[in-house]
């Protein structure tokens, strides 16, 4: 599987959030940064994020290489959001995949937006 289509594979599952299938994509020891949950482990980021998720969309915009390192990607995209309490967000996303050495899984996965209207709508405790 290449570089992108593991990275689109991997948005797939979490678009269904299919928890075994997100992790499929993975290291051991992989790490995911948001800006909403911080840093924490795949496994524990993903069921915060399902747990305060009824439905979401993404809708891929963007594809980024990097022109030095072929371990790494980026990709931009609209994310509507559609939270347990039913209120529904729209966010313009960045994920930054960095992949493991042979190119098949990922090792992190770094997500960059803004937080101002996540904030006035999640309980504390998600944040």
């Amino acid at each position: 599987m290449s570089p992108l289509q593991v990275c689109k594979e991997y948005l797939a599952a979490a678009n269904r959030a299919d928890l075994p299938a997100v992790l499929s994509f993975f290291t051991q020891d992989a790490t995911v940064v948001s800006p909403l949950y911080g840093e924490m482990s795949v496994e524990d980021y993903h069921k915060m994020l399902f747990n305060d998720t009824k439905h979401s969309i993404i809708r891929l915009q963007n594809i980024f290489e990097a022109i030095n390192d072929d371990r790494a990607m980026a990709l931009q995209f609209n994310y509507t959001w559609v939270l347990n309490s039913g209120k529904s967000l729209n966010l313009e996303l960045m994920s930054l995949f960095e992949l493991a050495p042979k190119r098949n899984l990922l090792s992190k996965l770094t997500y960059i937006y803004d937080t101002a209207q996540l904030r006035t709508h999640l309980p504390v405790e998600a944040m």
